[in-house]
């Protein structure tokens, strides 16, 4: 395995973890939740390091489809967590003196919280269109028993997220009225796993939807043709 594909998976991995580390804000102190807020811009910055070639293809040849617009949506509120977690800093940023109140922190919440699921769905799709996403494969390439253990296994998991999104008021952060957070100290292990949760939640989704999208367009494809020979015949 290339040296670069290696530092690729180990940034994106790195991210993924720290990530639902600091959605899991109540189970931390506020420096360790600061740092490791700087640390993941730093793993994004590399990530994007790590995948110029993709930014320079893109740019050649510029495409509007669904991974490209929830890249670009990732990007925009990454950098709006990256710059409002300044204002609402109480350790790592007090040298610049600045405190924005009640609002700034229902705005880094927001960001933060749709960095937390916009990351999620890239996962799923970037790991669908790696071949990764076989996890969630219903066809008969896999024997039976396999698949449907594979399958219930993931499900069950992306099922408890989908309860964990309402527990965690996720919904909430991400219309911008959730400023605060607060869990019982003796249940951080379980917001920690409640967080993985979520993550498999939005991941699976968004592999699901789009092997369900390629398929649909295949089977148009398929159509067609036939269409289109009966036509000719």
């Amino acid at each position: 395995m290339k040296v670069k594909v290696v530092a690729r998976r180990s940034v994106d991995m790195a991210m993924a973890v720290a990530m639902v580390v600091l959605m899991a804000h109540g189970a931390m102190s506020d420096v360790a939740h600061e740092v490791l807020g700087m640390a993941t811009f730093g793993l994004f910055v590399a990530h994007h390091i790590l995948n110029a070639g993709w930014h320079s293809a893109y740019f050649r040849k510029p495409r509007f489809d669904g991974i490209s617009v929830v890249d670009g949506l990732l990007f925009a509120v990454m950098i709006g967590a990256a710059v409002s977690s300044v204002f609402v800093s109480k350790k790592v940023f007090t040298f610049t003196h600045i405190e924005g109140g009640l609002f700034a922190r229902r705005l880094h919440a927001c960001a933060t919280a749709w960095c937390f699921v916009l990351a999620a769905i890239h996962l799923g799709l970037h790991l669908d269109l790696a071949g990764f996403g076989a996890v969630l494969d219903w066809t008969g390439r896999w024997p039976k028993f396999d698949r449907w253990l594979r399958v219930s296994a993931v499900s069950a998991v992306a099922g408890y997220g989908a309860y964990g999104i309402f527990v965690h008021g996720l919904p909430e952060r991400l219309a911008m009225y959730y400023a605060y957070s607060f869990w019982p100290e003796e249940r951080n292990w379980l917001l920690y796993s409640d967080m993985v949760a979520v993550l498999c939640f939005f991941s699976c989704s968004a592999s699901l939807a789009s092997r369900l999208f390629r398929m649909s367009g295949k089977k148009k494809s398929r159509t067609g043709s036939v269409r289109s020979r009966e036509d000719e015949a």
